[in-house]
């Protein structure tokens, strides 16, 4: 093993082929074989714990396979350790099996292009794995024989000379004709008590054929196998040799290895071949295996490897110099719950000692290069988001409120957490020791039939509460509300404390025997005060608790407003709720959110009766900062609105500095941006009457995949209420993450009064590219009313614009622009918008000192839009030069409005930049109700084309030139949730490929 926290997972195409039949046999009979050795010496030098060794030719016995573990890897070469793999696995493989039809079409069936895969026998080419870890033979399935006509949307290749599509292969042909060019098998090895899927094969070449790719086209449909194969309801139409369907199980660990025989940007595999693994949000590809040697090799050859666009650090093979020159090929990709610690390519350089193990061809051991990963035996969390495609209904059962069990009034439960490891619910009894002391019932659901119906659930076991003393919980001296179970087996349970009583409210861990372990610390800000200056409010605290999966964090809410944060919610006023995030490792409380509650959904009967509206559960459904939350609203005379939102965390303020969300004289701040939250469900559209919905938690997964979601009620112990479960099945989409590989700390949008620090919102950054030292390139970043900053590419802030007020100035975008004649000197520039004051601030940027001064010309259009009230003002912000006419242009966006001003840039001969308004372009105004606002905003400066992002309708495409015509063309529209292009639309940058062929990019 590698060492006892991480193992090694290897792929190695060793090149171990023959040219007959029982040759390779033969050669591995003794343990002098030259090429032999040198392939082993590499396995012993990496010693990996799993290994795939392609191009190794089948023998029905597996008599090549032991003796190479006998004569070669179980033999020290020159010095190296031998290693020992008690294990391995071989099995047959289409090369070289004869397919009685002439499939390369040359008008002659046999020899090798007409075997099910490339050989001259069969078995030629194949496939050998060996570990150290113990292999699952039983539950191998192997896919030698799928037919390539049974994958949906196959890419069968087309006869050019023929009007009919995809015949390249007969109706009969394609009746016998394996995907697989060798095999594609899934073995599962058994590490540490869990067991990870090693998908192994070796797809044919991209080449060796004609005009119709049918090896580019079968390589391609190949490497997609594995991609459906770990996508859950993508591989449904998979069978295996045994006749078995389906794909990998959702959830399963599993390392994807072989010789793809393609290369992400290089060679000549199909375009999107590899990347279908590459670009699999549940493919971990954080990590890209690398060498030195892959760069010397191809400083050294030039020829094709000059024109390459892959860095030469991931190549894996040493092909021809003339074309295709030298690749990655090779592959070793995890699964996305397991954790890469390293991971490389055996390939010295030229001047190491250990480069004769590879040499210049003819090689000594293999032209491909062996790759491992090193993987962390105990999974990292997963990075992923989780969305949320879909919710059906599943059923709906309900319990009287004069239901008892074990002694106890069941009732009041606010809150649920599922034990997958046990299949068992625990649910938080809503009862502040009034009716029977606080407790937690202990429920079974069963959902294997799909459905939630009558004698689905029972009630298994109660729990009571003990406080740290030992004692159960005194009459009225809690109020719980949440429970969340943590993986070590312990529940954490919120209570809203009572603000009348002045009894604070608390997040508190339990034992599953129901004793206090510990608590987490309540910030002042959150304990209620007898006057309710601040503080939570009666009956409108702590209401939710969830862990996220990994079991890192926990996330509890106020149901609304704090005393001091603002109103509660109305019928015509929302409110503003606390969420709290809580590190489970420290302890402490590491940020907070603004959640907006909406208004009270009816008015109620009578007009001055009891309305409410509250935050009353969070389930985290990632680690992201992705989660459920259920809002309900009640007014008396009308009954319960309940709503399912999917909310995310991300990038919302952070505002655990601020102890109120309003000024001293009342007036709110502006917190931006809160928590986003979409719509999910109106739980009145599923044709039931929902009673005081309150507990959300996460059950198993259904037999189709999908997510169970339990929800439960609060009845309040009253006699006209029932405790109502319901059961609903989430579509749950996977989101890749885009990791920093630098990230600066936050920045703030709250304003505060102009005697206090000018804290600032980072909104828009521009890059400046350094004209000699890419390296010294910089990031300037628009931060609103905290002015700029300016970061090198290491983070390090290294200049800060502040005004004096938060009142003077806001800028929201910048831009760069490079070479501008100003007094006979060419000069960079960055270029502000400046919504405050509806203009644009104009700066030079020195390359030497990478500092930014001040030249905006004094006067400078006082009034771009003629609007002076900050909404209708400058916004979003773009510069051009005119190929046509050498002037140099910025287009301003206006911020609530559909205005985009085309400003020239001008010298004022004292040194400053001026402008003037050239043309004022418009987008249509939506009349359906939607905002017409307009941020986004880049220019084409190849093709002279300017492309706006009007919010919440699409994307206009207009001529950058003065000249060029006043008309946009709408190119692509905001479609509804799940599409390419959703609201907002507010981040447009370019993407310059070659010839013209780049793309804008949208962030929304």
């Amino acid at each position: 093993m590698v060492s006892p926290d991480t193992v090694r997972f290897a792929q190695f195409n060793a090149s171990l082929n023959r040219s007959n039949a029982g040759e390779l046999t033969t050669d591995l009979s003794t343990p002098d074989n030259a090429q032999a050795k040198t392939v082993a010496e590499i396995i012993q030098r990496v010693n990996p714990d799993v290994l795939l060794v392609n191009e190794f030719d089948f023998d029905e016995s597996g008599t090549a396979a032991e003796l190479f573990q006998q004569n070669y890897l179980g033999v020290s070469q020159n010095g190296v350790d031998p290693v020992d793999y008690p294990y391995y696995y071989v099995a047959p493989s289409n090369t070289g099996i004869p397919s009685g039809f002439d499939l390369n079409n040359n008008g002659s069936v046999g020899g090798p292009d007409d075997a099910f895969g490339f050989g001259f026998f069969p078995g030629q080419f194949g496939m050998a794995v060996y570990s150290k870890y113990p292999i699952d033979t039983e539950n191998v399935r192997t896919f030698q024989n799928f037919l390539w006509k049974d994958m949906p949307g196959a890419l069968l290749p087309d006869d050019p000379n023929t009007p009919e599509p995809n015949d390249w292969y007969s109706a009969e042909e394609l009746e016998a004709f394996r995907l697989s060019s060798k095999s594609h098998w899934d073995i599962p090895i058994e590490v540490n008590g869990e067991t990870v899927h090693f998908l192994t094969s070796h797809p044919t070449p991209p080449v060796f054929d004609g005009p119709e790719d049918r090896n580019g086209r079968r390589n391609h449909d190949e490497i997609r196998f594995w991609s459906d194969y770990v996508t859950p309801g993508e591989g449904d139409y998979i069978y295996d040799d045994a006749g078995n369907t389906g794909g990998l199980a959702t959830g399963s660990k599993f390392v994807i290895a072989g010789d793809q025989n393609a290369d992400p940007f290089d060679g000549d595999s199909v375009e999107d071949a590899i990347l279908q693994l590459l670009n699999n949000p549940l493919i971990n590809t954080s990590v890209t295996p690398s060498s030195e040697g892959g760069v010397d090799a191809a400083e050294r050859q030039g020829g094709a490897n000059t024109t390459h666009i892959n860095n030469p650090a991931f190549d894996t093979a040493d092909f021809a110099d003339t074309t295709p020159g030298n690749l990655r090929a090779d592959y070793v990709l995890p699964s996305q719950n397991l954790e890469i610690t390293d991971a490389q390519v055996f390939w010295p350089t030229s001047d190491a000692p250990q480069f004769n193990l590879v040499g210049n061809f003819p090689f000594p051991s293999s032209d491909h290069r062996l790759v491992w990963v090193d993987l962390a035996t105990e999974p990292a969390a997963d990075p992923n988001r989780r969305t949320v495609a879909g919710v059906d209904f599943l059923g709906e059962v309900t319990f009287p409120t004069s239901l008892t069990f074990e002694g106890t009034q069941v009732g009041g439960l606010s809150g649920i957490a599922y034990d997958a490891a046990n299949d068992i619910y625990y649910s938080i009894a809503d009862d502040r020791s009034q009716f029977n002391p606080a407790r937690f019932y202990t429920l079974s659901i069963d959902l294997n039939d799909g459905e939630l119906q009558d004698g689905d659930i029972s009630f298994e076991d109660v729990t009571t509460l003990r406080d740290e003393s030992g004692e159960p919980f005194a009459a009225l001296s809690l109020d719980p509300e949440g429970i969340a179970l943590a993986p070590d087996g312990t529940v954490y349970i919120t209570s809203e404390g009572d603000a009348t009583r002045l009894i604070n409210p608390f997040v508190n861990q339990f034992s599953l025997n129901g004793g206090q372990l510990g608590e987490l610390a309540i910030a002042d800000k959150y304990l209620p005060t007898a006057d309710n200056s601040s503080g939570i409010r009666n009956n409108l605290a702590f209401e939710s608790a969830t862990i996220t999966p990994d079991g890192r964090y926990l996330y509890t809410a106020t149901e609304n407003a704090l005393n001091q944060d603002g109103p509660t919610a109305n019928l015509e006023q929302e409110s503003v709720s606390r969420i709290i995030k809580y590190d489970l490792l420290t302890g402490q409380a590491v940020e907070e959110f603004a959640y907006v509650v909406d208004e009270v959904a009816d008015a109620p009967i009578p007009a001055d009766g009891f309305r409410t509206n509250g935050l009353v559960e969070l389930l985290a459904i990632d680690n992201s900062g992705t989660l459920l939350a259920l809002e309900r609203s009640f007014s008396a005379g009308v009954g319960n609105t309940v709503k399912l939102y999917e909310i995310s965390t991300q990038g919302a303020l952070d505002i655990s500095s601020r102890d109120s969300l309003l000024f001293e004289e009342g007036t709110a701040f502006e917190v931006d941006p809160t928590v986003s939250k979409r719509e999910l469900l109106d739980f009145a559209d599923l044709g039931i009457t929902p009673d005081n919905l309150e507990g959300l938690a996460l059950g198993p997964k259904l037999a189709d995949g999908r997510q169970s979601l339990i929800v439960v009620s609060d009845n309040n112990f009253s006699d006209t209420q029932v405790t109502q479960f319901i059961a609903l099945s989430l579509d749950l989409n996977t989101i890749p993450v885009v990791a920093p590989t630098v990230e600066t700390p936050p920045t703030f949008d709250i304003e505060e009064p102009p005697s206090g620090p000018v804290l600032s919102s980072a909104d828009d950054p521009a890059i400046y590219v350094h004209p000699t030292d890419s390296s010294r390139s910089l990031v300037i970043t628009a931060l609103k009313n905290g002015g700029l900053q300016v970061h090198d590419l290491q983070g390090e802030l290294l200049q800060t614009i502040a005004p004096d007020s938060p009142e003077d100035l806001r800028y929201n975008n910048v831009d760069t622009l490079y070479e501008f004649n100003l007094g006979g000197e060419t000069v960079d520039l960055a270029i502000a918008s400046d919504r405050l004051n509806d203009t644009i601030a104009i700066y030079r940027i020195d390359p030497e000192t990478r500092q930014l001064t001040n030249i905006t010309a004094s006067g400078i259009l006082e009034t771009i839009f003629g609007v002076d009230d900050s909404e209708q003002t400058a916004y979003g912000v773009a510069n051009y030069i005119s190929p046509i006419s050498g002037k140099t242009y910025a287009f301003v966006t206006q911020s609530d409005g559909n205005q985009i001003a085309q400003l020239e840039l001008i010298d004022n001969g004292a040194g400053k930049v001026d402008a003037r308004i050239v043309r004022v372009l418009t987008v249509p105004v939506p009349t359906d109700g939607r905002e017409p606002l307009t941020e986004g905003v880049v220019v084409d400066a190849e093709l002279g084309y300017l492309y706006i992002g009007q919010e919440q309708v699409g994307i206009y495409k207009f001529s950058a030139e003065p000249e060029g015509g006043d008309e946009g063309v709408l190119i692509d529209v905001v479609k509804p949730e799940g599409s390419a292009l959703e609201a907002d639309v507010e981040g447009l940058a370019l993407y310059y490929g070659a010839n013209g062929t780049g793309l804008p990019d949208c962030l929304q």
